[in-house]
């Protein structure tokens, strides 16, 4: 994604290789920089109470971990429930 934003904002190039360039360098870069201070504690009731998740996405994950190779115990551990 980055890849596409910077090309787009500085020349619309990315490295695919069906856009070959001979003999020029394509070095775009975008950058997002999140200071973690600007919260201002925010985080603090989620480390209590934990990240309130919908069911569906709840099972989406699930599945994904399962598809990963992780088993119900592991997940469950993970969930901290």
């Amino acid at each position: 994604m980055c890849e596409l934003l910077g090309g787009a904002l500085a020349g619309e190039w990315t490295a695919q290789p069906a856009q070959e360039r001979a003999g020029t360098i394509i070095n775009h870069m975008l950058m997002f920089v999140v200071d973690p201070a600007i919260q201002n504690g925010s985080h603090a009731p989620r480390e209590q109470g934990g990240i309130p998740i919908d069911t569906n996405s709840w099972s989406d994950i699930v599945e994904a971990a399962r598809h990963a190779g992780f088993s119900d115990e592991e997940i469950t551990r993970f969930a901290g429930v």
